[in-house]
């Protein structure tokens, strides 16, 4: 009887530490993603068309939270600085696709308050970008709060 315990103890450790190794293998074999870049630039806006005016003002149907946050912030800014602030949104949204992310990055240095606009939640940046070519390609209105 001794012997059959040792013998089920022994298996059972024996199958306990191979499906250790195998798990383990498992693991080894499928690396863990990488983390989300909190910086990164969902690819439906990396990808638009809109311009500036168009992606504030789907920006404010989708998510007038940070609507709100963004044009307090612009709206508190000296005026002196508020053409700069636009030009560099424009700059980014001219270059290509592939060479927003750069721009961005940029932005960041410059204007940290505002990269909001583009590094946003999947879920809203898909709507954002869906919408945006609904809006006026030009509607100076979108950077007055109402």
């Amino acid at each position: 009887m001794k012997t059959s315990n040792k013998l089920v103890r022994a298996t059972a450790a024996f199958a306990a530490s191979a499906a250790t190794i195998g798990f383990a293998g498992f693991a080894a074999a499928q690396p863990p993603p990488p983390p989300a870049d909190p910086d990164a630039v969902p690819v439906a806006l990396l990808d638009t068309n809109c311009s500036l005016d168009q992606l504030l003002a789907a920006t404010k149907a989708v998510d007038p939270v940070t609507y709100g946050a963004l044009i307090e912030r612009y709206n508190s800014e000296p005026v002196w600085l508020q053409p700069a602030i636009i030009h560099h949104l424009n700059l980014l949204l001219e270059k290509a696709p592939a060479d927003r992310q750069v721009e961005v990055d940029e932005l960041a240095r410059l204007f940290p308050q505002f990269v909001p606009l583009f590094v946003t939640t999947e879920p809203n940046a898909n709507a954002i970008a869906d919408q945006c070519p609904t809006f006026p390609a030009q509607d100076p209105s979108v950077f007055v709060l109402s």
